[in-house]
């Protein structure tokens, strides 16, 4: 099961006693204050776990129709290592 952002907007603003736009809005700065910090370090939630990047190395790459082939550049990409406690809730 899937869940949106609307969604968990709208627990949030539930769960603080506020309008769903305020919860939308505070969900929205929360993920904008991950993506600013992700591109300098990594970021450690306590008793959730840890948002972390990598770089890609760039590698060589074939369209499997026309056997062309590309060089695919290396990217930065994000990973999510779950915490101790998260992982004991989980299982």
């Amino acid at each position: 099961m899937n869940i949106t952002k609307k969604e968990i907007a709208s627990l949030v603003s539930k769960k603080i006693n506020t309008t769903n736009d305020e919860g939308l809005f505070i969900l929205n700065s929360f993920f904008q204050i991950l993506k600013k910090q992700l591109q300098h370090n990594d970021i450690k939630l306590s008793k959730f776990g840890v948002f972390y990047t990598k770089k890609t190395k760039s590698r060589i790459g074939r369209n499997p129709k026309t056997m062309e082939t590309y060089k695919i550049p290396s990217v930065n990409k994000v990973f999510f290592r779950s915490s101790k406690i998260t992982k004991d809730i989980l299982n």
